[in-house]
């Protein structure tokens, strides 16, 4: 789009953006005004409990990491509606807020709220809820892997309060039964090196299982962040917390059983190997005594070091599972969060006159009224020999402008439709000229008019004919009677000369329509038309026909008998379709379209501009005046008498 277009659009439109624009900011203004006051509440809370085995750049890491993670957990709709629970109010989750103190341990807890009180107490349960959910989470993690260890040590200590009965009791048991216990034993061997051997196997198709279960809950716990749904308390990793905390306990409980498997196979040598093929011996009930003392230290080491891998594991688990503990409650705030007022204001502005803007573009796009020269000139095919700007406060349809304001733009504009017409055809000169439009209301009597006025005053003889013999105007303009006139002269009962009347100032005479006929096209398209129009060209230089618009058949027969035609458009109403449609009928009827008028344009130009310049008078008003004016209530300025006789040139 060129520059001097978006030039006229924005002068056209200009209004309907300054009020886009105003709209906007008022309506910005507005709800800055009537916006609740809200009030934000902030406590802070220490992260304790975090692992010194870390460098710097990993603690510090791990802290941002941290932070996240509590971010997360305090927008969970757990925390939110057990807080909300307990507070007997709703909590927003998006009225939440968390955010690092850089270069600490510490975060703060924020939330927002228009009661300063509830602000506060809101925060504070937040981290009391989240101090709960973490504490609990610490326990149910030691108590899961101490689950697995005290189960085993309860195993071995029945075991060795078994061997320390059998070695009691060694001296009065008979051979054949220190052997059935032998046989027992190894027998018991087996059946625990069966169950740690199944163990290890379902031990490992677990931690299979449970890493793949993390894998795919770390996978929807990323989906569930990015998309703003509740996730499960997890890891920094996304793996949940429980999965972890149980993938953990596996894999320890699957070390400590490979271990016994090892010690449990070593006994098992020991008893069928060691225990049989001994013959050094001196007795089998010292082989059976040593065998058992050996198998209950066995034992013994094993709880030893089963009792000190659960105290390693609790004490392990507790340090290094972090924690919150908060430092500073919040307290009701006493003033209020800064009114985004001007902000407000500048985006409903921005809003207001882009949606300006847009509209405008449109209705342009939509509105097919013809509005340029380039638009005429390409859809006539002749050129444009006037155009008439004016606006309804200085220049009104029907009334005969030129006489009141000789020298003002509208009146050289006319003078220009004038030479334009002198020029219009070099071989022959016209002197019938028929003024029509494509429709109805678009200023062609005022133009015939006023243009035979100017005409008369360059001293030709011109005569108007009103042939618009469905809505006659010509008449009223001229302020001469109706009731004889063309219509007569066509059905014979008077002459052309019997129903000339002359205009007030006697500088042009009127041929009237005179009675409305039922039937004009007719009579138009006769042949005493033709001869009507040649007796008047007899009589006067120039013959100016006001003929009917072009949505009538009319306006095409008349097309037909006279030496040129002009169109009259009013801008921004004439449509393109109509104008269409007329030169479709112009063309067929080989009528000769001698040029457009543009009639009806409003607003300033620079040609216009200069014309306002160059001729002063009494008509052009002072900016205030033409301001009062385009309100509506300017006082109406006094039109100077004409400065030249009848019949001479302005």
């Amino acid at each position: 789009m060129e520059l001097r277009i978006v030039f006229a659009l924005f002068r056209r439109w200009y209004w309907l953006l300054v009020l886009g624009l105003l709209l906007g900011a008022g309506i910005g203004y507005a709800i800055s005004y009537y916006q609740v006051p809200s009030y934000r509440a902030t406590t802070q809370v220490l992260i304790t409990g975090e692992s010194n085995d870390l460098d710097a750049t990993a603690r510090r890491q791990s802290l941002q990491e941290l932070v996240g993670t509590y971010t997360q957990l305090l927008s969970t709709r757990a925390i939110s509606s057990l807080a909300a629970e307990r507070l007997g109010y709703g909590v927003s989750p998006n009225s939440i807020g968390v955010q690092a103190v850089p270069n600490t341990k510490l975060f703060q807890v924020s939330y927002v709220s228009t009661d300063p009180q509830r602000a506060a107490d809101t925060a504070n349960m937040l981290v009391e809820v989240l101090v709960e959910q973490n504490g609990q989470l610490q326990s149910d993690r030691v108590s899961s892997s101490a689950s697995g260890l005290e189960a085993q040590l309860e195993q071995l200590q029945s075991q060795i309060r078994a061997l320390e009965e059998s070695i009691a009791g060694i001296s009065t048991t008979t051979r054949d039964q220190q052997k059935l216990n032998l046989e027992t034993q190894i027998a018991a061997l087996e059946t625990d090196i069966d169950n740690t051997q199944r163990e290890i196997l379902n031990l490992n198709a677990q931690i299979n299982a449970v890493v793949a279960e993390a894998s795919l809950l770390a996978t929807q716990t990323a989906q569930s962040v990015e998309e703003g749904t509740p996730v499960p308390l997890a890891t920094p990793a996304g793996v949940p917390i429980e999965l972890q905390v149980s993938l953990e306990t596996a894999r320890t409980r699957l070390e400590r059983l490979q271990e016994d498997l090892v010690r449990y196979q070593q006994a098992y040598f020991d008893l069928t190997v060691l225990g049989k093929t001994d013959s050094a011996r001196e007795s089998q009930d010292e082989v059976q005594l040593e065998q058992l003392q050996t198998e209950l230290q066995l034992y013994r080491d094993l709880y030893t070091n089963l009792l000190s891998e659960y105290e390693l594991a609790r004490m392990t688990s507790l340090n290094n599972v972090p924690g919150v503990v908060q430092v500073d409650k919040a307290t009701p705030p006493s003033r209020p969060l800064r009114n985004q007022t001007v902000t407000n204001i500048i985006f409903g502005g921005s809003v207001g006159l882009i949606l300006a803007i847009t509209l405008a573009f449109i209705i342009e796009y939509s509105d097919d009224t013809l509005k340029s020269r380039e638009e005429i000139t390409r859809l006539f095919g002749v050129p444009v020999i006037g155009q008439i700007r004016y606006s309804r406060s200085e220049f009104r349809d029907n009334e005969v402008f030129v006489n009141k304001h000789p020298r003002s733009p509208i009146t050289e504009s006319l003078r220009t439709v004038r030479t334009n017409l002198e020029f219009a055809n070099v071989d022959r000169q016209l002197k019938r000229f028929l003024i029509t439009s494509a429709n109805p209301g678009e200023g062609k009597t005022t133009v015939a008019g006023n243009l035979a006025v100017i005409m008369a005053r360059s001293g030709q003889r011109v005569i108007v004919v009103d042939a618009d013999l469905r809505r006659p105007a010509s008449h009223e303009l001229f302020n001469v009677r109706n009731a004889f006139g063309l219509t007569n002269v066509l059905i014979g009962q008077s002459t052309v000369e019997e129903v000339l009347q002359a205009s007030e100032d006697q500088l042009v005479s009127i041929l009237s329509s005179g009675p409305i006929p039922p039937n004009p096209t007719e009579l138009l398209g006769s042949g005493n038309m033709s001869k009507v129009l040649d007796r008047l060209g007899e009589i006067a230089d120039v013959v100016i026909i006001d003929g009917p618009p072009f949505v009538v058949a009319d306006a095409a027969v008349l097309a037909s008998k006279a030496d040129g035609v002009v169109a009259v458009v009013r801008y921004g109403q004439t449509r393109m379709g109509a104008g269409l449609a007329m030169v479709d009928q112009l063309r067929r009827g080989n009528a000769n379209l001698v040029g457009v008028v543009m009639n009806g344009i409003t607003g300033q130009s620079r040609s216009y501009d200069y014309y306002s310049s160059y001729y002063h008078s009494e008509h052009r008003p002072g900016r205030w005046a033409r301001f009062r004016a385009r309100l509506g209530g300017g006082k109406k300025s006094r039109s100077a008498k004409p400065a030249n006789p009848r019949g001479s040139e302005v």
